[in-house]
């Protein structure tokens, strides 16, 4: 835990986001209403429009692939294949 803000700031680093003192949330799983994709889903601008980051590692059902991808086209995010 005493190294948090530290892994934090290289993440933000290492996928080129700027480094700031905002919330930054990783998920890594499927993506599936079992794990609550679709409650993300619903509130992801809410957060990013607050200046919240999101980092998405993960598959499965396509419709919350396609919701992610029009989204990170929408906030121009890195890497989404």
């Amino acid at each position: 835990i005493e190294k948090k803000l530290i892994n934090k700031k290289y993440l933000q680093k290492e996928i080129n986001f700027p480094i700031i003192d905002k919330p930054l949330f990783c998920f890594i799983g499927r993506l599936t209403n079992q794990k609550g994709s679709e409650l993300i889903v619903k509130i992801l601008d809410q957060f990013i429009e607050k200046g919240c980051q999101f980092v998405f590692l993960g598959q499965g059902q396509d419709i919350y692939e396609k919701q992610l991808l029009i989204l990170a086209k929408k906030y121009v995010l890195i890497n989404c294949q």
